[in-house]
């Protein structure tokens, strides 16, 4: 598992502003706003409301880290929103645009969840140019993951990228490519973890969907 280098515990009653950036601004289709991060009981809360934002519908709440890693052992343990329209993520994002905009420079999605497909969640590759996606669905046996926390979890090394939920390996990629560079290009540059949920605008919420919901994030843990 490597030696635990950075860690949040969502100790107290704030976010910490060391450790983490809240954004707050339009992104189509939802709002972000500071006010839907919280800590509360140990955990960090982050809730999609439906409100209305200007031309917008809803809000909820992104986060990304202060630090930055090249390879590691990243983890979560959180409990997921469940609905039609949402989408929480635990994902990673590069530091600069070194091997070109967009994708070319990489995308690491740990988990995603379509709100709408309860008990299952994503791990997904994303890399090029042109844009290319590699993505492997994770099944529960039973229930949701709106029930119980889980552990998601990416070890990222040198050529090679793996995928967990609660200790199971269920993804492993070694090959991608980009326009910008030679392989492991663009997973050997700096990237930062961004925890959020979302609002899917090709599936959105309809009254089905009941407001406000919330990921709960137990803690989060980098080890190299």
């Amino acid at each position: 598992m490597g030696t635990l280098v950075w860690q949040d515990e969502f100790d107290g009653n704030v976010l910490n502003p060391i450790k983490w950036n809240v954004a707050e601004g339009s992104y189509d289709p939802d709002y972000h706003l500071i006010r839907n991060v919280s800590v509360s009981n140990g955990n960090l809360i982050i809730t999609a409301k439906k409100e209305d934002m200007g031309v917008l519908h809803y809000t909820t709440g992104w986060i990304t880290t202060k630090q930055n890693w090249t390879y590691g052992r990243f983890e979560a343990r959180a409990k997921l929103p469940t609905g039609k329209g949402l989408w929480p993520a635990f994902w990673m994002l590069p530091v600069t645009n070194h091997y070109g905009t967009g994708v070319a420079s990489g995308e690491i999605d740990i988990m995603e969840l379509w709100g709408n497909r309860p008990s299952e969640i994503k791990g997904t590759l994303h890399y090029g140019w042109p844009w290319r996606f590699i993505s492997t669905p994770f099944n529960l046996s039973s229930g949701d993951f709106s029930q119980n926390y889980h552990i998601f979890t990416v070890e990222w090394q040198n050529g090679v990228i793996r995928w967990y939920v609660d200790n199971k390996l269920y993804k492993k990629e070694d090959w991608w490519f980009t326009s910008g560079g030679t392989f492991p290009a663009p997973f050997d540059r700096p990237f930062y973890i961004v925890l959020n949920v979302g609002i899917w605008a090709q599936v959105p919420p309809d009254q089905s969907t009941v407001f406000p919901e919330q990921m709960i994030v137990d803690w989060v843990r980098v080890y190299q």
